[in-house]
C-alpha cells in the first residue's frame, strides 16, 4: 500500500494548480486458486491424452473473488487517496462508490452525468490526437458538468441572499439602495 500513496503524493507535488479531474484505475492480479491433481485409485495423476496434460481441479485458494473483497480495497485506496490529499492542503476528496451510490446515499456533488470508458483503442487514438465517438461524448459530458457546477454554484448564492433578505426585517433606507446600484455596476 505504501507504493500507492507514493504515486498519489507524487501527483500532487507536479505544482498544478489548474483543476484536474484524474480517474484512478488500478488492476491487481494475484492467483486466487490453487491447482489440485485428480488422483486413480492407486493415488497416481490421470494424464488427459487429448489435452497432453494431467486432469486437475482448482480449488479457491482465498476469498479474494467475493465482491465485499473488492469493495473493501477500493475504500482502502480512496482512503489512502484522501490522506494524501489532505496532506498536500487540497479540498478535493475521492470516492469509490459510482455516481448513482452517491446519490442514493445523498451525496448532491454526485451529481452529474458519468463519462463513458474510452477504452485501450479509443484513448490511444485520443492521445495520438485523433478524436473519437466516444472521446466527444466525454467532451460534452464535462462541459455539460461544468454547466451543471455552475447552475449549482448560482442556485446556492441566490439561496444564501434569499436567506439574508428574509433575516433582515428592517426596511431599506436611502444609502442601502444607493450602495446596492453601486455595487452592481462594479
Amino acid at each position: 500500500m505504501r507504493v500507492l500513496s507514493v504515486t498519489v503524493s507524487q501527483l500532487l507535488d507536479t505544482g498544478n494548480t489548474e483543476k484536474v479531474t484524474f480517474f484512478f484505475i488500478c488492476y491487481v492480479f494475484v492467483s486466487k486458486q490453487k491447482k489440485e491433481y485428480i488422483l486413480d485409485k492407486d493415488g497416481n495423476k490421470i494424464y488427459d491424452p487429448k489435452k497432453r496434460q494431467y486432469k486437475c481441479k482448482s480449488i479457491p485458494a482465498t476469498d479474494w473473488n467475493e465482491q465485499t473483497k473488492a469493495e473493501e480495497w477500493r475504500a482502502a485506496w480512496a482512503g489512502l487517496c484522501n490522506q494524501a490529499l489532505e496532506q498536500n492542503g487540497h479540498a478535493e476528496r475521492i470516492d469509490h462508490r459510482s455516481y448513482e451510490r452517491q446519490r442514493e446515499s445523498g451525496n448532491l456533488a454526485a451529481d452529474q452525468i458519468p463519462t463513458v470508458h474510452l477504452g485501450v483503442a479509443a484513448s490511444a487514438m485520443e492521445k495520438r490526437g485523433i478524436r473519437t465517438e466516444r472521446g466527444d461524448l466525454n467532451r460534452e459530458t464535462e462541459v455539460t458538468n461544468q454547466k451543471l457546477r455552475q447552475l449549482k454554484a448560482r442556485i446556492f448564492k441566490l439561496q444564501k441572499w434569499l436567506k439574508e433578505e428574509q433575516e433582515n426585517t428592517e426596511p431599506p433606507t436611502l444609502a442601502d439602495y444607493i450602495q446596492g446600484i453601486l455595487s452592481r455596476k462594479a
